[in-house]
Formats: structure tokens, sequence, C-alpha cells
């Protein structure tokens, strides 16, 4: 048997405005990441992650919102004929398929409704979710008796799990037997890829970023992020150099006097990115001195060489440091 699939997608460019329409979407910041990150090494935590299927065509449209009716294309009025399924000449659209503009936004709050209504048995015990005032795409389990006990706490403090949530992956961050039985929860919901756990060996993949599961920590790469950035700007046989910036560009002359064409420019502005985290290239491109401009731009032209050599470079959270952090 030869089996195939296929996605009917809507041309979103194709719809209608509909006044002041909401079609805003929240994502987990990069911020808040780092911080969860931070406190899960300190608590010694297991990481997992796993994705929801097809997320987008699981949430329902309001009935109170437009209603969108479609002509199947001849291929599906084909394939239908041939399965012996009736075969309608119009079909309304019901759920947020691929393309609508407020597809995001609606799954977004079908996800979150579904969420706050979990009850999770675990050890005995019944938990819920609840997001973080901090930044509502992060989930803390808690159990509901203690919820119940301590309405005023903050719902942090009362974590014993946080789970992070961006469109349809899920990252979550606590111990094996809290993690296991909140995604059967949410298997037992939606249809979802198989839980990973992160291992000294194996890293789990989230937002770009490989997490390694250490003895008394994490450990963070963007290795195969970092290796794609490489292959897409050409630079596997870029000169490499450690330093982001030499000292001496930073103590000797002025460097003002450099002369940059417009297309030198728009390819050095093209490089920026590359690096988030050297925040200091950042702060250089506050300045509107010229000299600081050439070294800015100096600075971008070097990014690729330092990119290519620290492709492997990773950051460690071990559990020490990570306690002192989170206090």
């Amino acid at each position: 048997m030869v089996k195939r699939k296929a996605r009917l997608v809507i041309c979103g460019n194709f719809q209608e405005k509909q006044g002041r329409e909401d079609v805003y979407a929240t994502g987990c910041l990069s911020e808040a990441l780092r911080s969860v990150l931070v406190w899960a090494a300190a608590q010694n935590w297991d990481i997992g992650s796993t994705d929801i299927r097809n997320a987008f065509l699981l949430a329902p449209t309001p009935q109170d919102s437009m209603v969108y009716v479609i002509r199947a294309p001849v291929v599906v009025k084909d394939a239908m004929a041939l399965l012996g399924c009736e075969v309608a000449e119009a079909y309304a659209v019901d759920r947020a398929l691929c393309g609508f503009r407020k597809s995001p936004k609606l799954w977004n709050d079908f996800r979150n409704t579904e969420l706050r209504k979990a009850k999770i048995m675990i050890a005995g015990r019944t938990a819920v979710l609840r997001p973080l005032v901090s930044d509502e795409n992060i989930w803390a389990v808690v159990w509901e008796d203690k919820l119940q006990e301590s309405p005023d706490v903050p719902i942090g403090s009362l974590a014993i799990a946080l789970i992070v949530v961006y469109v349809d992956d899920l990252l979550y961050l606590g111990r094996k037997y809290v993690i296991r039985a909140v995604h059967q929860w949410v298997s037992s919901r939606w249809k979802c890829n198989d839980l990973a756990l992160a291992t000294s060996q194996e890293p789990i993949r989230f937002l770009g970023l490989e997490i390694y599961k250490q003895e008394s920590g994490l450990r963070i790469t963007q290795e195969g992020y970092v290796r794609e950035l490489v292959k897409q700007h050409a630079l596997q046989d870029a000169k490499t150099v450690m330093t982001p910036c030499p000292r001496e560009w930073l103590l000797g002359p002025d460097l003002g006097t450099k002369c940059f064409t417009i297309g030198r420019l728009r390819e050095l502005v093209s490089l920026w990115g590359l690096r988030p985290e050297e925040h200091q290239l950042r702060s250089l491109k506050t300045s509107w001195d010229k000299a600081t401009w050439a070294l800015f731009w100096s600075l971008l032209a070097r990014q690729p060489a330092t990119l290519s050599a620290t492709t492997t470079r990773c950051l460690c959270r071990e559990e020490p440091l990570c306690r002192l952090l989170s206090v």
C-alpha cells in the first residue's frame, strides 16, 4: 500500500481584514527561557520536550466570527470520490487552517484554555497548571490542594515543575515522574510526538538550543543553529578567530577615517544577529560617534570568522552557581 499525505492550506494574503482584527499570539521570551533554565539547573531538574501535531487544526473558530466557505480543489474531489466519500461543492471552514491570519491567535487561546482546565494525577495527588504572572507562556505545575491553601502565594514558589510553551512546542522541566505524568495528560488531549528526555549524550532541541542534562546541571549549545548559519553564509572555509574583538581595536588609533560603500554597508548589516549573545555589539550600535561606527562595522566584518571558530562552544549551568543566581 502506498500512503500519501496532503495538507489543505488557505492563502491568507487574500483574506479580507475585519476592522481592528486581533491576530497577536504571544511567544516565550528568550530572557524568560534563560531564567527558567537557570532555575531548573538550581533544582537539578530533568528536561524533556515534545510537540503537538497539526496544532492549528485542533483549534475551532469562534461561532460569532466570519464563516469562510471554500470550493474544494479538483484533486480533493477526485480523491474523495475514489474513497467513496460524499463530495460537496463547497466546505465551511471551522478550524484554524494554516494560512489564516488569526490561526496563531486561535490556537494560542484554545491551547491556554485547555491547559488551565487540566487536572493531572501525579503519585496519587491532583496537580493543576497555572501560567506565571511574569510570562503567560510559562506554566507551573502545582498541587491543587497547595494552591487552595495558599491562594496569595506566588505561583512560581509552589511549582513542582514548569512547562515552557512556544506555539506547539513544549519544554518540560521537573522530576522525571512529574514530566511523564504531565506528558501523558498532554498526549491524551492532543496527538503528540514521543517524549524526549535530555541526557549527557543526547540533547533535546528547543528554540534553536541543544540542552544536555549533566549530573549536576545543564549544558547548553547552539551547535546546530550555528552550523546552519555557517553553511548558509558559505563560511566553512573562512578564516577563524576565537575573539570577537582584538584588544588593540579598542585601545588603538581612531578608526573613523575608514570609508564604507553602500554595498559594503548592506553586506555587513546582513551579518547582524549571528551571535545575539554578544551584547557589546548592541551597545556599540547605539553610539552615533563616527569612530565607534567604524569600529562597529569592523566587528561585524569579523563575526563570520568568530562564528566559525566557536561552533561547539557551550554554556554550562552547574547546580551550586545556579543556586546563588536563583536566590
